[in-house]
């Protein structure tokens, strides 16, 4: 029986695409919610640059970074509702490319196509929104995300984090999001054409 050859010989490739000559340029990068969220559960160590590794409070306040001891940080608001939808198990990962914060996949990236993209939306005590950037989203930005996501088969989940009055010694440890408290809000894009009924 003739055995069958590849259609190309290995012997006549450049040295480089010979694949035990590959480097593999991929690297596993985390965001800092889900490196915390894995240091939590007890998946990963994260490790100082002498390979020490970090406790959970140090993890938790090099996260925080800069305005740390404030209830209404950036990583601490996010970490809250990541670890809500990740416990829940949702897949989440970075929105960025949709104008949101996050997308939640059933499965993960490689099984589906995401089926929520998650604004979040701090307020206080009082139910007042809370500024996390230079500007405030208006409602032309809304509607704008809303077509982007509905052209993409996405539902808006619109996450209001109602952020606890907490001091710096109660912010020290992630156990703090427990005070944390979230309201979804579905928007959809409605459509004459296709909601007459």
């Amino acid at each position: 029986m003739e055995q069958l050859s590849a259609p190309w010989d290995q012997r006549r490739l450049p040295l480089e695409m010979h694949s035990d000559h590959i480097e593999d340029l991929e690297y596993l990068q985390l965001s800092p919610e889900e490196s915390m969220f894995l240091r939590e559960i007890e998946a990963i160590d994260l490790i100082d640059q002498t390979e020490n590794p970090y406790s959970m409070e140090e993890c938790w306040n090099r996260l925080k970074g800069k305005n740390g001891d404030r209830p209404d940080n950036e990583f601490v608001v996010n970490y809250a509702v990541y670890h809500y939808y990740r416990s829940r198990g949702w897949v989440v990962k970075n929105g960025v490319k949709y104008g949101t914060d996050y997308v939640l996949y059933r499965k993960g990236p490689v099984f589906h196509h995401s089926e929520y993209a998650v604004i979040i939306v701090p307020v206080d005590s009082a139910g007042r929104h809370i500024r996390r950037r230079p500007t405030s989203p208006s409602w032309q930005w809304l509607l704008g995300v809303n077509r982007v996501c509905g052209q993409v088969k996405k539902t808006i989940l619109l996450c209001y984090v109602f952020v606890p009055d907490l001091d710096a010694t109660q912010l020290a440890t992630p156990q703090c999001i427990r005070r944390f408290r979230l309201a979804e809000h579905q928007l959809k894009r409605w459509l004459p054409e296709r909601n007459r009924d």
